[in-house]
């Protein structure tokens, strides 16, 4: 298969694009080590035609510059774009969410900044979850659109939080069950 990753240089992008080129895929991973910021509309637009051909396309880049309400809609608006190129084609489309903003809010942030980034980052994640399930009742199978929403995950951005995490590799796993399975998936929640 062909799959292309947003956000492959880390985290659990990176778990992801190594474990598809371990099984022999090819990977085309785009993230902003190369060129293709997603804050950046016109990187977005070229994601969007490199990815054209691929089977697979995992959504997973999320910018987490909470300095800018509207730049962490952008996964949102690729999963849109990228939806209205492929809608009738059988790919499938993954959408990397997550369930930990429904449970953020047992880790009760101290500082007013902690708050407002907390709620961005809830927001972004839900309109994504909104939008992937408005879609589903538009294109009737296809692109499938399988939605991953892993709790805490141990990457750059969660290092701060004391809490028990997963490990990347295992979401990885998950995506790849998903992906894998002769009929649909459509979501998948976990935690560790």
């Amino acid at each position: 298969m062909k799959i292309a990753i947003t956000g492959h240089t880390k985290g659990i992008g990176l778990a992801l694009a190594e474990g598809f080129k371990k099984q022999g895929h090819k990977v085309i991973g785009f993230s902003r080590s190369n060129g293709y910021d997603i804050v950046n509309p016109k990187n977005v637009d070229k994601i969007i035609k490199k990815s054209a051909d691929c089977d697979v396309f995992i959504n997973n880049a999320y910018s987490g510059n909470f300095t800018s309400v509207m730049e962490g809609f952008i996964q949102t608006d690729l999963l849109l774009k990228l939806h209205q190129l492929w809608r009738g084609q059988s790919k499938k489309i993954v959408v990397i969410g997550s369930s930990l903003s429904e449970v953020y809010r047992s880790l009760h942030p101290d500082t007013e900044e902690a708050k407002y980034g907390l709620l961005m980052y809830e927001t972004h994640k839900i309109s994504l979850e909104h939008t992937v399930n408005e879609l589903r009742t538009l294109s009737w199978k296809s692109p499938e659109i399988i939605h991953l929403k892993p709790g805490l995950v141990d990457t750059d951005m969660t290092k701060h939080l004391h809490f028990e995490k997963m490990n990347t590799n295992y979401v990885f796993d998950l995506c790849n069950w998903a992906i894998q399975q002769p009929h649909q998936v459509l979501d998948l929640t976990f935690a560790a």
